[in-house]
């Protein structure tokens, strides 16, 4: 059975957990790296998800916070930022409106396998940061999530619920931007001084 990286690894079915590894080794030998293979799967599955015309995540996050912070009273303008180059971490990047707070995301979502033979789960890891007019950090975080249940145990298995693959991670980020609300914006008044 292909558990997640190889096709030759099914022989494990035939000859048991030695055969499995033999397998494993044998496509390994054979056939793209690991990295190699990774990347080509990555291509493969981003044109599916393209192809099915799927939602930009980092777009979609965006415009989900920026509903959540809109209801909340504040006004909002959501602005593609490119990923900065050279040693410039996207979090520091300090270019926005004169006067105006900054909310930076970034979102890196996907169904990673971590070896050869390991099953596709979910991994969705957002990063931001609250800068203030001047720039200043305020609040910055991380926040990740790791299998959400939508487990694939072969990538033609991921392939063939892409659409479905791609609804979960989406969900996960909308689920990180309630937390980057509650966390940073749904905040009580602050108290009053008391004399």
């Amino acid at each position: 059975m292909d558990l997640g990286g190889s096709s030759v690894s099914g022989i494990g079915g035939i000859f048991g957990v030695f055969g499995a590894i033999a397998g494993a080794a044998i496509e390994a030998s054979s056939k793209l790296t690991f990295k190699e293979r990774t990347e080509a799967r990555s291509k493969e599955f981003m044109a599916l998800l393209k192809d099915a015309k799927t939602p930009d995540l980092n777009a979609a996050q965006a415009e989900y916070l920026a509903t959540l912070i809109r209801k909340s009273g504040r006004e909002v303008i959501v602005t593609a930022v490119e990923r900065p180059t050279q040693e410039t971490s996207l979090m520091d990047v300090k270019d926005g409106e004169p006067g105006v707070a900054r909310l930076i995301l970034r979102v890196t979502s996907g169904y990673t396998a971590e070896t050869a033979t390991a099953s596709y789960k979910s991994t969705a890891i957002t990063e931001f940061a609250l800068r203030n007019p001047t720039g200043k950090r305020l609040v910055s975080m991380e926040l990740s999530k790791r299998d959400n249940g939508e487990t694939y145990s072969t990538f033609d298995s991921l392939k063939a619920a892409s659409t479905v693959a791609a609804e979960s991670l989406a969900k996960d980020a909308n689920q990180q931007a309630d937390s980057i609300f509650r966390q940073t914006f749904d905040l009580p008044p602050p108290a009053l001084a008391v004399k």
